[in-house]
């Protein structure tokens, strides 16, 4: 399988499945571009990480990491990929 796979994309906001470097893994990476966006909006991004950093419930998925892209126009979040298998 050839990485990354882009699951969606959408004008300011890309999910991509990608492989850990260091688990091998996959999981998910959201990229939000942030740049031009509104104060408000991106004062949201803020709250959606803040959120899913607290939660932790076995039907949500989990949050790993995030972080800014290099030239910090992107807010990247790192969440657990869930191939859509029950585990029940």
């Amino acid at each position: 399988m050839n990485l990354p796979i882009s699951l969606l994309v959408s004008p300011d906001i890309q999910v991509y499945l990608m492989r850990d470097k260091v688990k091998r893994n996959f999981v998910c990476v959201k990229i939000i571009k942030i740049k031009n966006i509104p104060k408000k909006e991106r004062e949201a991004t803020r709250v959606e990480v803040d959120l899913l950093r607290r939660l932790n419930h076995p039907n949500i998925v989990r949050y790993i990491d995030s972080f800014l892209s290099k030239n910090g126009e992107s807010l990247c979040i790192c969440m657990e990929y869930c191939d859509g298998v029950s585990e029940t």
